[in-house]
């Protein structure tokens, strides 16, 4: 059978309007997908956020403990304390004396 002149603007549009069809169909799924990797990502965020503010509080114990710990050693040893500072400033002042003997290489 073959088609009239007056049948090809018919089909066209049937075409056409399957077309559109398929598309809108195509792009409800990839709006889909892509609503569903964005609350993906935002569920780790919120996840990762979460640990972080957990390791952050963690950590800030640890540095009030060890300043603690700090103190009171110095105030139960204070000539110990005092020995291991002077110490510690005799190496620091060492390796930057020698740093400043050896010759640039430029």
């Amino acid at each position: 059978m073959q088609t009239t002149s007056s049948d090809k603007p018919a089909a066209l549009s049937a075409s056409a309007e399957e077309l559109a069809a398929q598309a809108g169909t195509r792009i409800g799924q990839l709006t889909e997908g892509a609503h569903k990797t964005i609350d993906r990502v935002a569920d780790t965020a919120q996840t990762t956020a979460r640990r972080l503010g957990l390791k952050r509080a963690q950590l800030a114990s640890l540095q009030r403990r060890w300043a603690s710990n700090s103190c009171q050693t110095v105030c139960r040893h204070p000539v110990a304390s005092l020995a291991i500072a002077l110490a510690a400033g005799v190496l620091i002042s060492h390796f930057s004396e020698n740093h400043k003997d050896e010759p640039e290489l430029g």
